[in-house]
């Protein structure tokens, strides 16, 4: 899906789906605003504001999605921070709910962090807890991946990205640094060698910010000026398009497999050696 000059969203009616989603704006804000009039304790004031966008996410992800919070694991016995929102699908074989949870990554089909306010240190933990989040290892096993091996002919990023790691996200409900200032943070965290820790960061007063990598994977953007696909992070100064597009992208970033085999396999035999079964490249594996 290149994104590019196809027109302004503005410019065009919206469907029933759009002014639905545009409902739960409104319905964050207030919860935001119920949160801070009633709550004292930070603590709790997070939990409440983590709670309503899990049940945003929810109502509009597919059945096949379950949406909880706790902690993600690989089978090398490698943990993820405490995450705020997890999407497992039905491989997940733990109970989901609004109470920590673990989970293995095989079954993880994006995972988040929700900011009440997003900060230049709430921007850090975030990073933190991406690289931890992307430092676990799925076993594919044998699988059929959605994905083609190459964009343009050459190999497709998502592969690496968003099947071979996790998508992982932030969303915030205030912004206070600057849209440069904070694309400057982003990329900052990343680190030579290795995928980014945080792929999208949504803030619903500001805006979005998609890291669009080495501009090969699935969102991609064609610079009409220079004729030439855009590589790292880009900043979408619409905050009526956060929420709208935060769906957009999770319905885009998320693995799909058409067949694959079981993914507790390998917690339920610790020791043995799991390879791919299919050559690299042919898109399954």
């Amino acid at each position: 899906m290149d994104i590019g000059p196809g027109g302004d969203p503005a410019d065009q009616s919206p469907s029933a789906v759009y002014e639905l989603v545009q409902k739960w704006n409104q319905r964050l804000t207030e919860s935001l605003s119920d949160a801070r009039t009633k709550l004292i304790h930070r603590g709790s004031k997070g939990d409440v504001n983590e709670i309503a966008f899990r049940n945003f996410l929810r109502e509009y992800l597919p059945r096949r999605y379950r949406v909880g919070e706790g902690e993600v694991i690989d089978f090398r016995g490698r943990r993820s921070k405490q995450t705020d929102v997890a999407v497992v699908d039905d491989d997940q074989p733990f109970p989901m709910d609004d109470g920590p949870q673990m989970m293995i990554i095989e079954a993880v089909a994006a995972s988040g962090e929700v900011k009440t306010t997003l900060t230049a240190s709430e921007l850090e933990d975030c990073i933190e807890k991406g690289r931890a989040f992307k430092a676990l290892e799925p076993v594919l096993g044998k699988a059929v991946m959605l994905a083609h091996p190459e964009r343009r002919g050459v190999p497709n990023s998502d592969i690496t990205r968003f099947y071979r790691r996790r998508p992982f996200f932030v969303f915030a409900y205030e912004g206070v640094m600057a849209p440069r200032t904070l694309l400057e943070g982003l990329a900052g965290g990343e680190q030579d060698g290795e995928v980014p820790p945080i792929d999208a960061v949504f803030i619903l007063d500001r805006g979005f910010a998609l890291n669009l990598w080495d501009g090969n994977g699935s969102f991609s953007y064609l610079d009409t000026v220079s004729n030439e696909m855009k590589t790292g992070w880009i900043f979408g100064s619409r905050p009526e398009l956060s929420l709208p597009w935060l769906l957009f992208w999770l319905h885009g970033a998320m693995p799909q497999f058409s067949v694959r085999s079981s993914p507790m396999l390998p917690y339920l035999l610790p020791g043995i050696q799991w390879t791919e079964t299919n050559p690299p490249g042919s898109g399954n594996v």
